[in-house]
Formats: structure tokens, sequence, C-alpha cells
């Protein structure tokens, strides 16, 4: 990688210059569009292919706004403590000072 690029950018200039993760997936469908190919741009971009139809998918349903990172966090925990025992927890925590 040559002083001051990002993978699959042209050269910046400054080496600290930072892309934004929505910038640089935005530049991949883009550039999917202008008729490269997904291994070519699994490739420059340094993330799997499985990854890049991901994006496109998410850009195609969704534009733009399909490519911001998302919360990681699960939709459901089925062992998560209950509302009740959470705030018993609590409850005896200050009482006992701990």
């Amino acid at each position: 990688m040559e002083l001051g690029s990002v993978k699959g950018s042209p050269a910046l200039g400054m080496p600290w210059k930072e892309v934004r993760v929505e910038e640089q997936r935005l530049s991949i469908a883009q550039e999917h569009r202008d008729g490269a190919s997904i291994s070519s741009l699994a490739e420059s971009y340094e993330v799997s292919r499985k990854t890049i139809y991901k994006w496109l998918q998410r850009y195609e349903q969704q534009g733009p706004s399909g490519l911001v990172d998302r919360c990681r966090r699960p939709l459901h925990s089925p062992n998560q403590v209950s509302l009740e025992v959470e705030q018993a927890i609590v409850k005896a925590r200050h009482r006992w000072k701990w």
C-alpha cells in the first residue's frame, strides 16, 4: 500500500487521512455499478466477497443508509435476568452497600 492511500482509493496525500466506513462502502457500491467485479472489489478493499454481497444487498434495499454500521447486540437474550430479579439485586446491593 503506498503512503497516503486507502485500499481501493487513490492516494490522498496525507497518511493520517481517514475515510468513513459508510463512504468506503458507498464507493464499493459505485465501483460495482461501474462494472468492477465482486472478486476485484473484495481483494482491493481486503474484505470477503460475502461481505461485499451483503453491503450491495443492503444498498439496493435501503440506499446509503443501509451502509451504516449496525449494532451487534443480539435482539434477544434468552439468559437475561428478568426486570424483577434485576431490581431485587440492585435493592440488595444498596441495602448492604456493595
